[in-house]
């Protein structure tokens, strides 16, 4: 069965139209019309990355997102007609509230993508010469050890991501916004990159498993897209620790014409 996960800014779309409210948009037109093709039985439509973002800007209470699951659910169901709704997250917030807040392979990545993103942001805020770009990416890989990014619990993405903004990928510069603002404000970037680490996630346990169910990712950010659009294939890898998710990836040629082949190469012999 197909899945697809939508974004918070088309769950949004939809309470929208929901509301009655007249959508003259033509990019928010052309996404109800990809919404409506969606609308038929052996589709799963899955709120579950808007869940886990969240509706306050921040860490939000377990009652909080018990209400943010029951929200965006409601606004599916009345939404979509034919297509199935995913209710796995509202009937089991208790623990997913519990691996996303309380798990420490969750927390020890994300305390060390916040740090790292900070810590980047100073080298990456001015525009860098083509001279000393390589220079600068050797800082960033000195920093990810410093950091403790793990490859494995997919926090290396956000060395991948600062690596294209070092050679001004539009897509990744847009989502961090290093260079938009003196303090950046990670909560919004680190939720666009755990999306794009536990959409890897879940591929990989499907690839594990042999899986055949096809998982989606629909967005109106096009940024955020072209972030997903880079990651070509997604395949097993095998570790001594079974409770990690591992998984190797293949980069598209989109990818490889921004980032010099050997720092991608340097990238994925990163541990």
């Amino acid at each position: 069965m197909p899945v697809i996960i939508l974004d918070r800014n088309v769950i949004n779309l939809i309470k929208e139209v929901n509301s009655g409210k007249e959508i003259i948009d033509p990019n928010k037109q052309n996404m109800l019309l990809q919404l409506q093709k969606l609308d038929v039985p052996e589709n799963k439509i899955s709120p579950i990355f808007s869940i886990i973002e969240g509706q306050k800007g921040r860490v939000e209470t377990l009652e909080e997102k018990e209400r943010v699951a029951q929200i965006e659910t409601a606004a599916l169901k009345t939404f979509f007609k034919k297509a199935q709704i995913d209710i796995y997250p509202i009937n089991n917030m208790k623990y997913l509230y519990s691996s996303i807040y309380t798990l420490g392979s969750f927390l020890n990545t994300k305390i060390a993508m916040e740090i790292f993103l900070k810590k980047a942001s100073s080298l990456l805020q001015n525009i860098i010469s083509a001279k000393k770009r390589e220079s600068i990416s050797e800082e960033l890989f000195k920093l990810a050890k410093e950091c403790k990014i793990s490859s494995h619990e997919g926090g290396s993405l956000a060395l991948l991501i600062a690596l294209l903004c070092l050679y001004e990928d539009k897509n990744a510069l847009k989502v961090v916004k290093f260079k938009k603002v003196k303090k950046i404000k990670l909560y919004n970037a680190l939720n666009d990159i755990f999306h794009l680490i536990n959409f890897i996630k879940i591929k990989a346990y499907l690839v594990n498993f042999d899986s055949r169910t096809n998982v989606s990712f629909l967005t109106m950010d096009k940024a955020l897209n072209g972030l997903y659009s880079y990651i070509k294939n997604i395949g097993k890898k095998d570790i001594n620790d079974q409770n990690l998710v591992a998984y190797t990836l293949e980069f598209s040629e989109a990818l490889r014409d921004i980032l010099p082949a050997d720092i991608l190469e340097k990238f994925l012999l990163y541990k």
